[in-house]
């Protein structure tokens, strides 16, 4: 018995019907949405744009592009830009990892391909921050390079197409191959847009819209009346539950003016933002008892032996729990506040880790979504007892 090659079988298993393309583009024509990104053929201000879609609503984008490039219009303003304003202005858009990248990758383009991102597809690949998809779309946009993206909707949309029927996350070879196959040659850059623009608009993951679709005809999903069976659901993470104590340190050494110590780069789940002190918590109910004070105390000790030793804190007060979720992470905070009494006086000289940080400083940082909760929960408790700051 004979076994046919598994290349040869998942071509066979390819939809190869140019009418798909065609209809596809037809729409898109007519229909696609306004947005500024695509009024440029700039290969960085597509780079750019896709780097902050990725896992971002297009509206919480859209203000957050513009501002972007009026500050950094090219790769050598990026490329030149220090990392703490890039970030500020990234300050909302999370995954901060992406602006870092984003940097880096324009200090690559900058200086390896003067400033001109490459026509190449293993040279863009070796750019920081650029992976398959990324590369795809910046070259078909910018180019007319025949490379098919497969982001979530145009997976979506071929999982429906062609009727997949184990989660995508398992065929990510066969969709490359499947958006290759249905690729159109003349307008890749287009079709690559038309087909995100349909997995966005239109073939949305609950109530597909397949009335609007231009190619329900050639879905068998559609056809078969099937449509909300597919994509299959990824098997799901198991959630993670902890409980964790946050430090409001508040310094008030200098004038009137608050300063907030805050640290970076220590705590795996957020990395390289500015975030006030966290610990595990010791457990026990919260109270405001000398054992609750030493209960603080013991906690704040446990932080410092790791990180600042001789940095002393009084005046402890647990405002209260915030919560809050990372990933698959659901966190409960206990916000505890204190005064800083003492510190190293060389210690915000010699360390570029830790600083205290006045309220403007804390915005040109950038501001992480934990620390504002925690802020608002000290800002409603205030003056009155709340043990819980509903997120």
């Amino acid at each position: 018995m004979t076994t046919q090659p598994r290349n040869e079988r998942l071509e066979d298993a390819l939809v190869r019907d140019p009418e798909i393309s065609e209809q596809l583009l037809r729409w898109y024509d007519q229909t696609a949405r306004d947005l500024p990104w695509r009024k440029s053929s700039d290969p960085y201000a597509i780079w750019v744009s896709e780097i902050m879609l990725q896992q971002t609503r297009v509206e919480t984008v859209r203000p957050y592009y513009t501002r972007f490039l009026e500050r950094f219009p090219d790769v050598f303003a990026l490329a030149s830009a220090e990392e703490e304003d890039v970030l500020s202005l990234w300050s909302g858009l999370g995954y901060y990892s992406r602006a870092r990248n984003l940097r880096r990758g324009a200090g690559v383009v900058a200086e390896t391909h003067d400033g001109r991102f490459p026509r190449s597809r293993s040279e863009a690949l070796a750019i920081p921050g650029i992976g398959p998809y990324t590369s795809a779309a910046i070259l078909s946009i910018a180019y007319e390079l025949p490379f098919a993206v497969v982001d979530g909707n145009v997976a979506r949309v071929l999982a429906r197409v062609c009727r997949l029927d184990v989660p995508l996350q398992r065929k990510a070879s066969f969709l490359e191959a499947q958006a290759e196959a249905l690729l159109s040659k003349e307008r890749p850059g287009d079709h690559n847009q038309a087909m995100m623009e349909l997995g966005a608009t239109v073939c949305v993951p609950r109530d597909p819209r397949c009335d609007l679709c231009p190619i329900g005809e050639h879905c068998q999903a559609h056809v078969d009346g099937v449509v909300d069976a597919y994509p299959s659901p990824p098997p799901r993470k198991e959630t993670v539950a902890l409980e964790l104590v946050l430090f409001l340190v508040v310094d008030r050494a200098v004038g009137a003016t608050e300063r907030l110590l805050l640290e970076r780069g220590n705590w795996p789940l957020i990395r390289h933002l500015w975030i006030p002190p966290i610990v595990e918590s010791a457990g026990g109910p919260p109270d405001s008892s000398d054992a609750g004070q030493q209960g603080w105390a013991n906690a704040w000790n446990r932080w410092t032996r790791h990180r600042a030793k001789g940095l002393e804190v009084g005046g402890w007060s647990h405002l209260g729990s915030i919560r809050h979720s990372i990933t698959h992470h659901r966190i409960r905070f206990q916000v505890v506040e204190g005064t800083l009494q003492s510190a190293p006086s060389d210690l915000w000289a010699t360390r570029d880790d830790l600083t205290v940080a006045t309220e403007r400083a804390r915005e040109e940082l950038g501001r992480s979504s934990l620390l504002t909760k925690a802020l608002a929960l000290r800002d409603r408790v205030k003056g009155r007892k709340q043990l819980e700051f509903p997120i």
